[in-house]
């Protein structure tokens, strides 16, 4: 399976400040992917793979990330063949959510 690795700079309704991702291959081939993203917010977030909104793709991480705080993630090869989206080798979207004060869920995608 081969997802992209593609550093990501970007702001994304002053939510996401700093991110990359990165994938991670042994001899064997595809190992695990590393997100490293900042938020200048606190709050719960979720990273899912593929979907079209929060909750609409394969949850992948979720938690709670303070802000500014660079916070790193790590999906496994295991959490990506399992998932009930994966359609087998090919490239595959990874959205990271993060829920303001509000209640509103922000989306910063990864591609």
């Amino acid at each position: 399976m081969r997802i992209p690795s593609k550093a990501v700079e970007s702001t994304v309704s002053d939510l996401v400040q700093k991110s990359s991702i990165e994938t991670v291959y042994t001899e064997d081939g595809f190992d695990r992917v590393v997100i490293r993203w900042t938020s200048n917010i606190d709050g719960n977030y979720k990273i899912e793979m593929g979907g079209t909104g929060v909750t609409t793709g394969d949850l992948m991480a979720e938690g709670y990330i303070i802000a500014n705080t660079e916070f790193e993630n790590i999906i496994t090869s295991d959490m990506v063949i399992t998932a009930s989206g994966y359609a087998g080798v090919g490239t595959y979207r990874f959205n990271v959510y993060v829920q303001s004060s509000d209640g509103i869920w922000n989306p910063y995608v990864f591609i």
